[in-house]
C-alpha cells in the first residue's frame, strides 16, 4: 500500500517568510520611488501570492506533523479491536482528508474510508483540541454535514462530493484521475485495515462511475459528509467482497469536511 505523498502543490515560496511580511512596504516603496501606479499594483499582488503560498505551505506542514491525540488512538484501538501496525494508516488517512480539504476548501466532498470516519468523529468530541486543530490547519472551523444531510442532495451532487475528493486523493499520488492505474490510498485505506463493513472500492466500476461526472463542485462551503447514499450504485460499496457481487447502495464511506 502506497503511502507516499507529494505536496508540490504545497510548496514552500521562494522568498523568505520575513521578506513576504515586510513586501507590502516594499511595493509601496518602489512604487513611489519609480512614481508608477502600475509598479506599485503589480508589486501587491505578487506579495499577495506570496503570503498565500507561504500559509497553505505552513498549513500543509502542520498536518503532515500534526499528532493524533494517543487517548483517542487507544480508544480507536479497543473500540474496533486494532493492532498498532493498522493506526498509522488511518492516521494517515485523516491527514490525506485534510490536505485535500486545504487544496479545495470551497468543494463539498465525500469521506471514502469508515476506518478515517471513526478517527475523524473521536477527535471532534475533544472540541477544544479540535477547533485549536482546525483553526492551525485550515483558519477556520471544518465542519461535519452527517449523512442524513448528505442523502438528501441529489445524485449528481453526490457523484460531485465523490468525485472532488477522488480527484484530490489522486493529486496527493501523482495519478490521474481519469486514467487512474490504481486506487489511491484513502479509497484503499477500509480493505487495507479489514475494517469491519467497510467501504470496498473496484478501480474500473469507480473510475466508469466517476469519469464523465459535472465536477463543478457545489457552490457550498467546505463540508465532508457522511455516507453516501446512491440508488442505483450498484457495482461497489460496503461489502468486504469487493467483486460487486452485492456491492449495495453505500458508495461513500465515512463522514468529511
Amino acid at each position: 500500500m502506497n503511502m507516499n505523498r507529494h505536496l508540490n502543490h504545497f510548496k514552500k515560496p521562494v522568498l523568505p517568510s520575513i521578506f513576504i511580511s515586510i513586501w507590502p512596504l516594499f511595493g509601496l516603496y518602489l512604487g513611489l520611488q519609480m512614481g508608477s501606479l502600475f509598479a506599485l499594483i503589480i508589486g501587491s499582488l505578487l506579495g499577495g501570492l506570496q503570503y498565500r503560498q507561504w500559509r497553505r505551505y505552513q498549513r500543509a506542514q502542520y498536518i503532515e506533523q500534526y499528532a493524533i491525540p494517543l487517548y483517542l488512538l487507544h480508544d480507536l484501538r479497543r473500540d474496533y479491536q486494532l493492532d498498532s501496525a493498522q493506526l498509522p494508516i488511518i492516521e494517515r488517512g485523516f491527514k490525506d482528508f485534510c490536505l485535500i480539504h486545504l487544496d479545495q476548501p470551497n468543494q463539498l466532498h465525500n469521506m471514502p474510508s469508515k476506518a478515517v470516519d471513526a478517527l475523524w468523529h473521536g477527535l471532534i468530541l475533544d472540541t477544544r483540541s479540535y477547533t485549536q486543530f482546525c483553526q492551525r490547519a485550515f483558519g477556520k472551523m471544518l465542519h461535519h454535514r452527517p449523512s442524513v444531510n448528505m442523502q438528501a442532495l441529489s445524485r449528481s451532487s453526490q457523484l460531485n462530493a465523490l468525485n472532488a475528493t477522488w480527484r484530490g486523493a489522486c493529486k496527493l499520488q501523482h495519478i490521474r484521475p481519469q486514467a487512474a492505474h490504481t486506487l489511491p490510498f484513502l479509497f484503499m485505506l477500509d480493505q487495507s485495515v479489514t475494517w469491519p463493513d467497510g467501504q470496498y472500492y473496484a478501480l474500473d466500476q469507480l473510475n466508469n462511475l466517476l469519469r464523465y461526472g459535472d465536477y463543478s463542485g457545489t457552490g457550498e462551503d467546505a463540508e465532508f459528509s457522511c455516507v453516501l447514499d446512491l440508488s442505483d450504485c450498484q457495482s461497489f460499496g460496503s461489502d468486504s467482497s469487493n467483486d460487486g457481487s452485492d456491492g449495495g447502495s453505500d458508495c461513500g464511506g465515512g463522514c468529511g469536511d
